[in-house]
C-alpha cells in the first residue's frame, strides 16, 4: 500500500512549537497523554535533545531550552504510543 505512510491528520494536530521561529526557548504544546518522548534533530539528522515525559492530563506545555544550539531548522519529534508526530522549527 503505497499510502501507508501517510500521517493521521487528527494525530498531526496534537503538537504545537511556539514561538517559532524563536530564540532557542520553545514551548510545546501537546494535547496527548501518557509517556511521551520528546527528541530534536539538527537539519544533518544529529540529535542535539532528548527527553522523556508522563503526562495524566491533556493541554501539556513542554519547556524546551534550545538555547545553546546555533541558529538553523530542526526537527522535534514527540513519539506517543508508537506514534511519531514532527514540526520544523527554526532557532534565530
Amino acid at each position: 500500500n503505497c499510502f501507508s505512510t501517510v500521517p493521521d491528520p487528527t494525530v498531526v494536530k496534537s503538537i504545537n512549537a511556539y514561538p517559532n521561529p524563536g530564540n532557542g526557548n520553545f514551548t510545546l504544546e501537546t494535547n496527548l497523554t501518557g509517556k511521551l518522548t520528546v527528541r530534536v534533530f539538527s537539519k544533518l539528522g544529529q540529535p542535539v535533545f532528548y527527553k522523556k515525559y508522563s503526562f495524566t492530563n491533556s493541554n501539556n506545555k513542554i519547556p524546551l531550552d534550545l538555547g545553546n544550539l546555533s541558529a538553523g531548522v530542526y526537527i522535534v519529534q514527540i513519539i506517543n504510543e508508537g506514534k511519531v508526530i514532527s514540526q520544523k522549527i527554526v532557532v534565530n
